[in-house]
């Protein structure tokens, strides 16, 4: 386990490696080496829950007033000294802790000691496991406050970048008529295309081989879809419980049980979100997706808008997720190279969704491997510094 923790990430340091490498035609072996020996330190220290705060790097909290007036808040983090050119907006996804995240904030240091201004939205959204289209608002409001950030007046580039959902959040933003011919390029790491294709398969039967003692991976998705339905319920008393019983089985993998005088309707629900792989109510799940297509699902499409996207758009996808699986990246790389316009894909076989995979190589794979990561990197530094 402690392996793996060292490792999270590994992909992502070797692609900024590749990036480090190709950033300046001077002084770029130097760089390189500065970036890979810093990400080094990284992997070591995200394991170790430190947060990197011996570095070179000032960081400040942002709260703007938004849309509304509601006010917006954000960690930003820049490099000492120096004034960086390129910022990068990074969505933390979901998470309880949001932009407050360790292993976020050990990362976003790390980039910002290497001359980035990294701005991290602290969006409520996310750290309250909804889902809707609120995070795409705030991710394109960020965009146009980073001049206003201390350091942000000197800065020519800004792009965008997300992790999973937040992954398609961030591709939607970049398309956004406001920002979108301001974006130098966006970063999706193990990004959606089709939510409803995703869906069908978080709530799928599947094999009861997959219990291994917890639920797997995919339940997590389903457990969030089900709380963004929670209205089709028609009782405050069956809503309240279903929202309990799904925070329980995110934060533990483990439901409350069913109180007396539940109503069939909420046992029905509490028996979708807690039934083990090999078995599933497949009307139940239908009208969910159903309530969600009307509701929801066309304002989380990426397909329009990437019709709309005018920057390159780079894609990381793990050859082994198990919760979004790569064709997603594939299919959203296909649609942008079919309208004529730049995409770069990279499927890594040495990860699933959210952490490393040892898979054995033989020595021609690595190369491959590497050489893919290095061709990847090579482009985005190239999007990112010209």
């Amino acid at each position: 386990m402690r392996l793996a923790r060292k490792k999270r990430w590994f992909a992502l340091a070797a692609v900024l490696v590749a990036v480090a490498v190709s950033w300046h035609p001077v002084g770029r072996v130097a760089w390189a080496a500065r970036l890979a020996f810093s990400l080094d330190r990284l992997t070591h220290d995200l394991s170790n829950g430190v947060e990197r705060r011996d570095l070179a790097v000032t960081d400040a909290k942002a709260d703007r007033t938004g849309d509304g007036g509601r006010t917006y808040e954000a960690l930003y983090y820049r490099p000492s000294g120096t004034a960086p050119k390129t910022a990068v907006i990074i969505a933390a996804g979901l998470s309880e802790k949001g932009c407050h995240d360790p292993r976020l904030v050990a990362l976003a240091r790390t980039l910002a000691s290497n001359g980035l201004l990294v701005v991290t939205p602290d969006i409520r959204e996310f750290r309250e496991f909804e889902i809707s289209a609120e995070p795409i608002r705030q991710i394109t409001f960020w965009h146009g406050q980073v001049p206003s950030l201390e350091g942000g007046a000197g800065i020519r580039k800004v792009g965008m970048a997300g992790i999973s959902y937040s992954g398609t959040m961030a591709i939607i933003a970049a398309s956004r008529p406001e920002i979108r011919d301001d974006t130098a390029f966006v970063l999706a790491i193990g990004p959606y295309f089709d939510l409803i294709g995703c869906a069908r398969e978080w709530f799928a039967a599947g094999s009861p081989d997959e219990w291994k003692g917890f639920y797997p991976q995919r339940y997590y998705a389903r457990w969030l879809l089900m709380r963004a339905a929670l209205d089709m319920l028609p009782t405050p008393v069956e809503r309240r419980f279903m929202d309990e019983t799904v925070a329980a089985l995110i934060a533990t993998h483990r439901a409350p049980a069913v109180p007396p005088g539940m109503t069939p309707a909420g046992r029905r629900w509490h028996g979708l979100a807690t039934v083990r792989p090999g078995q599933t109510d497949g009307e139940l799940a239908t009208a969910i997706e159903r309530h969600l297509a009307a509701a929801l699902y066309d304002d989380l499409s990426p397909e329009k808008p990437l019709a709309e996207l005018r920057c390159p758009l780079f894609l990381i996808h793990g050859a082994h997720d198990d919760l979004i699986p790569p064709r997603e990246s594939v299919e959203l790389h296909r649609r942008v190279v079919g309208q004529g316009r730049a995409a770069h894909l990279l499927v890594s076989p040495l990860l699933s969704h959210t952490q490393p995979v040892e898979a054995p190589q033989t020595f021609r794979q690595k190369l491959a491997t590497g050489w893919d990561i290095f061709s990847f990197g090579y482009r985005l530094a190239a999007v990112m510094t010209d």
